[in-house]
């Protein structure tokens, strides 16, 4: 029996998987560092939150909500 690669699902795919198997810690990472690098206000702290129930080591996911708090998206220029 083969694998699956969470890197390589589209976003609904993973999404589905999150749905589908709530307790896989490393696909809620994964979804959480893609909303992270989407930016603006696709994900909140309650999203996170609510992935970090379900992640052993929630250091990266903290880094995560820290570095988007930081981003700048509005038009200054």
């Amino acid at each position: 029996m083969g694998y699956m690669d969470i890197r390589k699902l589209n976003l609904d795919e993973l999404v589905g998987v999150v749905n589908l198997y709530p307790w896989f810690g490393g696909a809620r990472v994964e979804l959480c560092e893609r909303m992270s690098r989407m930016g603006g206000d696709a994900w909140g702290v309650a999203q996170y939150a609510d992935a970090a129930m379900y992640v052993g080591a929630r250091e990266k996911l903290a880094a995560l909500v820290r570095s988007s708090s930081r981003n700048e998206w509005g038009d200054a220029d």
